[in-house]
């Protein structure tokens, strides 16, 4: 009770219960999959032949083709140039007229041998052998030796006329023309420079753990051909599917990389009539190669963010507190990781995952993937 003329106590509330604010941060809840990871490269495209051709006769040009020029193409067997036959003509008549005398020359000396030795054993007995000097044996072996040397001398002679026509051995682009109409060759000159069309290359390198995913082979007497997956080349005029066929065997000791080749057929176009759809590439064009390996099992795909300290993971707990985990980057690219050891449903930190520490409680927004690589 409140004695007359007492003022009433004021009741003083008790102070609210301070709110304890958590770091709120940005979070994937993963779901691990068999997942075909995307390696990409580049390098630069070139003929997997280049070869300069030279003359295999002296003499003067008297013919070239029309196409002759740099840039233009020509089928296996295509005439690039003609050289001065008349005097290599005139070397096989020659040749020739030499054997038709020398094989009745033959004949003669083995009309020769038959006769004496019908003489010799009318005289001495028909079961009897004759000696060499009454069959003419060296007569005849003289004359047969020089009808093999005939012969011969025709085939050298018929070679190099053949020679004077100087043509394309396979499929070709030609790079650069050394010689042109008049122009005087000699043997081993170099008339001009091709390069093959039916097949490029593109030297691709690979940091090793790359090749070990795409299980590209390393080693002697082995190749790539088959492996590495599917394979797309990009250039300037659009896609291209191409193949690995093989690795180099050796570590680049700058890079660290091994290198591997992948090959595109036809790479112009123009053997094949049917292109699918396809883009040509052109001889010494950078283009980027995507290659695409076997299905990886257990699988998670992330924001390059998420990682720290090369192989760490900051997850969320039920409890909404923080625990850091160690995982196995299988793969990473520019803007993703790849990584095994994750669980069904964890939730993965995006938000500063340097900041964070064991135990943390925090507040958790969940993205989705798309929305966390943004």
């Amino acid at each position: 009770m409140v004695a007359p003329g007492e003022e009433k106590p004021v009741s003083i509330p008790d102070p609210p219960a301070p709110v304890v604010k958590h770091r709120i941060v940005r979070g994937i809840q993963v779901s691990p999959a068999a997942t075909r990871i995307r390696v990409e490269s580049g390098g630069f495209v070139r003929a997997e032949t280049q070869s300069g051709i030279s003359a295999e006769v002296a003499g003067k040009i008297v013919e070239v083709s029309d196409r002759f020029f740099p840039g233009e193409f020509f089928r296996k067997g295509d005439l690039l140039l003609k050289i001065d036959p008349s005097d290599y003509e005139t070397a096989a008549k020659i040749a020739k007229s030499n054997v038709s005398m020398r094989e009745k020359l033959l004949k003669e000396e083995e009309r020769l041998s038959e006769e004496a030795i019908d003489k010799w054993k009318d005289r001495y007995g028909r079961s009897k052998t004759p000696p060499a000097d009454v069959a003419r044996e060296t007569q005849l072996t003289v004359a047969r030796t020089n009808l093999d040397v005939a012969k011969a001398e025709l085939e050298s002679a018929e070679t190099k006329l053949g020679r004077t026509e100087v043509r394309a051995p396979f499929n070709a682009l030609l790079m650069k023309k050394h010689a042109d109409m008049g122009q005087f060759v000699t043997p081993g000159m170099v008339v001009a420079a091709l390069a093959s069309v039916d097949f490029a290359e593109v030297r691709v390198p690979l940091e090793l753990r790359e090749v070990k995913l795409l299980k590209l082979p390393v080693g002697p007497a082995k190749d790539a051909e088959g492996k590495g997956g599917s394979v797309v080349i990009r250039g300037a005029n659009g896609e291209r599917r191409a193949a690995m066929v093989r690795t180099e065997n050796v570590i680049d000791e700058s890079t660290r990389s091994l290198y591997a080749v992948a090959r595109v057929d036809d790479p112009y176009l123009w053997i094949s009539e049917d292109n699918g759809g396809e883009a040509p590439v052109t001889l010494g064009e950078y283009v980027s190669v995507e290659m695409e390996s076997e299905a990886v099992e257990n699988l998670v795909e992330l924001p390059r963010e998420a990682l720290r300290n090369e192989r760490e993971l900051v997850l969320v707990s039920n409890q909404k507190s923080i625990s850091v985990r160690q995982v196995e980057v299988v793969h990473e690219t520019k803007d993703h990781i790849y990584v095994r050891g994750l669980n069904q449903d964890d939730i993965v930190v995006l938000t500063s995952p340097h900041l964070a520490y064991e135990g943390e409680k925090v507040e958790v927004i969940m993205e989705s993937l798309s929305e966390g690589e943004q």
